[in-house]
This record gives structure tokens, sequence and C-alpha cells, in this order.
């Protein structure tokens, strides 16, 4: 079974998970291996590409987004951006974020390796539409601005959309971009912000 060894234990992981690779989880030391959805790691879990396509795993993700939005724990990684974005002022920084939203009718905040905003940005491409990406790991105010979209959306996740200054979640949650463009929702919203 893996454990949360698995920064120790990369070989044994990548044998014992190499016929179901569910997970790609990058390890502290930058080593990756292979593991099934037990696994427990320190420096985050990023989902296969392929397995991202899988409706019943878009649905636990996001119902699992949506419980910890509602619960205690959104309180506490909220303040844990705040304390990690370090010393920075929260008023010039809601105002960047406000222009991007007030001055672009599709605004995305990312962060370029995140799963999940490489296939929200995949979707729009392919849908036509233009939009705005604000790449929060390039930036040196990035950290600030992860903290105070959360403190703004009560959302911490990445990617964070807004379409014509409205907050539309991620990609599957939050409703999510994703979700809106399977009920046929999408489609309309953005051709009324005017970016088809």
């Amino acid at each position: 079974m893996v454990t949360q060894n698995l920064a120790r234990n990369t070989t044994r992981a990548t044998q014992f998970a190499a016929s179901r690779p569910i997970l790609t989880v990058q390890c502290r030391k930058g080593r990756r291996a292979r593991a099934g959805l037990t696994v427990h790691a320190f420096d985050g879990i990023k989902l296969e590409q392929n397995l991202l396509k899988s409706p019943v795993l878009l649905k636990a993700v996001n119902a699992l987004s949506v419980f910890i939005t509602k619960s205690p724990l959104n309180d506490w990684k909220k303040q844990w951006f705040v304390r990690r974005a370090g010393e920075y002022d929260r008023e010039e920084t809601q105002k960047k974020i406000q222009d991007y939203i007030d001055k672009n009718p599709v605004v995305m905040f990312s962060w370029t390796g995140c799963t999940f905003c490489q296939r929200a940005k995949a979707l729009l491409n392919d849908l036509g539409a233009s939009y705005t990406a604000v790449e929060m790991d390039e930036r040196d105010d990035g950290m600030a601005i992860k903290a105070e979209l959360g403190l703004m959306t009560n959302r911490t996740s990445v990617p964070n959309i807004f379409i014509r200054g409205k907050t539309y979640g991620g990609m599957n949650d939050g409703p999510g971009i994703n979700s809106l463009h399977s009920k046929g929702e999408l489609l309309p919203l953005l051709q009324q912000a005017g970016v088809l």
C-alpha cells in the first residue's frame, strides 16, 4: 500500500501502481510516481489528462470542492494563502484584480502547471473564445492575487474564471465552465460577452 512515505519510496510506489496510473504525484524532490487514489502527498496532486475526461471523476471532484468550500476548512485555506503571500498592499491588489475583471470580458486567473487551468484554456480555445489569462505563478504579486481572489470569491482553487464581471468558478466547480458547457449554457454567455 502506498503511504505518506511516497517521497522516500518512489521506486516501490511506481512499481506498485504501474498497472493503475490514476494520479501523478509530485514528490518533495521533484521525482514522480504513479499511485492510486489513496495516496497522501505533501506537494500537490495532479490528475492525469485522460482521467479528467471521466464524468464520474469530474462529479466527484466537483462534490469534493463544494464540500470543502462549505466547510470550516475553506476559511483556514483562505487565511493560509494570505499568510503565504506575505506582506502586500490589499487595496492595491484588489484594484489590480478588479481592473482585470472590468477591462476584460473573460478573464481567467490561472497557474501555468495546473491541469484544470490547462483544460479550461483548451475548452475556451476550442470554442474560439478570446480571453485574458493572468498567470499568477509568473508574477511577483501572484500569491497576493491568489490570496485576495480567495477572499473575494470564497474559493482558493484555480482557475478562477470571470465572464462579464461575474465569477463562474473554475473548470468543473463553482459551477465551472465545463459544467456550463455540458448544459449548453457556456456559448450563450461567451456570445453575450462578445468574445466569440
